[in-house]
């Protein structure tokens, strides 16, 4: 079992809070987020603000599922979408756009994109632009003459690679290799939606929707996840400093 989620700073919680938010369709509000140090207080936030009904028994992934393949359907006639039918056929397509449709017809969130060649340039530029920001810097501090093609890539190297990130297409992300995975993913970022449409609120099932978040937040597996799992890795050594 892990002892942290591996946070680094508070702007990762911050980047956590707002997806879980976004996952589970609810507000946090800034003191209630400063006062969750770890998992577990994390869920008992999220059963007070999650409309209970016993009613509610739906599998929120089937729900996903179903949504996504009229949504295909519509816009892909004649293949059959059963759960393991491979996304292949759709890797070519420009993820942005096809996430905008689907996500339109379905209501639901979804992933976010990864970069294609164009994006990957911008990501080269950048690191380029960092390095010879730190070369033009070095030698103003040396005070010796910056060429004027150093100076000028500088100014206009990070405005082009914002711009190549900016208008990137995207691509499918790799890890959705069939339809099954890929409501699977649009179901943990859709719990919330979901909920209101009838998926299963007990306990279990919000935590096990809980766990999934976070995990496709850090990587880490679910199932090492616990209640006393802190958040900061800041907290962990705090807590190894007091034990002491």
């Amino acid at each position: 079992m892990i002892n942290s989620l591996g946070l680094d700073d508070d702007l990762d919680s911050v980047e956590l809070v707002r997806l879980v938010e976004l996952a589970f369709d609810i507000r946090i509000a800034n003191e209630e987020a400063e006062a969750i140090t770890n998992v577990g207080e994390l869920y008992d936030v999220l059963l007070k603000k999650i409309p209970r009904d016993e009613t509610n028994r739906k599998c929120a992934s089937a729900m996903a599922f179903y949504r996504l393949r009229r949504a295909l359907v519509d816009l892909r006639s004649g293949d059959k979408l059963a759960p393991q039918f491979d996304m292949a056929p759709w890797r070519s397509v420009h993820a942005k756009p096809f996430f905008r449709q689907i996500g339109e017809r379905t209501g639901l969130n979804m992933p976010r994109p990864v970069f294609s060649w164009i994006g990957k340039t911008g990501g080269w530029i950048a690191l380029a632009w960092l390095i010879a920001a730190i070369v033009d810097f070095a030698l103003s501090i040396m005070h010796r003459a910056v060429p004027d093609s150093l100076s000028f890539f500088c100014w206009s190297a990070l405005p082009a690679a914002y711009l190549l990130a900016q208008f990137d297409p995207g691509r499918l992300p790799k890890d959705c290799s069939t339809l099954g995975v890929l409501a699977k993913k649009v179901a943990i970022l859709s719990y919330g939606k979901l909920v209101k449409s009838g998926a299963d609120t007990s306990d279990s099932a919000i935590w096990k929707a809980m766990l999934d978040v976070l995990s496709s937040f850090n990587g880490f597996p679910a199932d090492q996840i616990t209640g006393e799992t802190l958040f900061l890795e800041s907290q962990l050594r705090k807590a190894a400093k007091v034990a002491a």
